[in-house]
């Protein structure tokens, strides 16, 4: 392959790329006003106790294995 078809490749693979990275500013507002996602009441589900004792346990194992 020519020098300058690889360069003309590359750059319209930088051009692309360049495209798809959405602008700092862009990031920037979403981070700081994350969508609002309004949902009924019914559809959400509360943890079991359970649920709360064994996330407990799982960080207290965590815990156990940390060398000091």
């Amino acid at each position: 392959m020519k020098l300058e078809n690889h360069v003309s490749k590359m750059q319209s693979l930088i051009s692309a790329a360049q495209k798809t990275i959405p602008k700092p500013e862009v990031m920037l507002y979403e981070i700081c006003n994350p969508p609002i996602i309004d949902e009924p009441a019914e559809d959400r589900k509360e943890l079991s106790s359970d649920a709360k004792e064994e996330v407990i346990d799982v960080r207290f194992n965590h815990v156990d294995y940390v060398e000091e």
